[in-house]
């Protein structure tokens, strides 16, 4: 028996690219796997803010991923939903009994980059009102990790403050 017979061959072919990202600077960004994306993106971020101006220093613990002007930070980074046609970025691994100050969120539109922040009394709400919804509980059922899909329009219906966009 050959394998073709029992596989269709486009599920062997390299996946395809989100057309929206074309020729966008984040293109190459976007074809990345999930946790060397979350990595550059929070590279990313960490050099916008020394480029702006802020003391950008070194997390103190795992719990944090940045401190900006003295404040322990969160950076979570999204592209585009490929599957969906209105603009919605996942945001995965809210961990809220961590020890953090705020989230940045960091939007990645083909054309732009919104950067956002969320104080961590704002996420805690979003954990109780349900709207950052439980992503995995890990192996022992006490997880407590969150994910939560929108744009930064809902996310500023939820408390989030804009900081900046950087527009390509």
């Amino acid at each position: 028996m050959k394998i073709e017979h029992f596989i269709d061959s486009h599920l062997l072919e390299e996946g395809v690219a989100d057309a929206r990202y074309e020729g966008s600077p984040f293109e190459e960004l976007k074809k990345l796997p999930p946790k060397q994306k979350g990595k550059r993106m929070e590279l990313i971020v960490k050099s916008i803010f020394d480029k702006m101006g802020f003391i950008v220093e070194e997390p103190l613990s795992s719990d944090h991923d940045a401190i900006f002007a003295h404040q322990l930070c969160e950076l979570k980074g999204a592209t585009m939903v490929s599957t969906l046609s209105k603009p919605t970025f996942s945001f995965l691994q809210i961990r809220p009994l961590q020890d953090y100050d705020k989230i940045i969120f960091s939007l990645f539109y083909p054309e732009k980059l919104v950067i956002m922040e969320m104080e961590k009394e704002d996420v805690i709400n979003c954990v109780n009102d349900k709207v950052f919804k439980k992503q995995h509980e890990g192996k022992k059922g006490i997880g407590g990790t969150f994910c939560y899909y929108g744009d930064e329009k809902s996310l500023a219906r939820l408390g989030a403050v804009h900081r900046a966009t950087l527009v390509v």
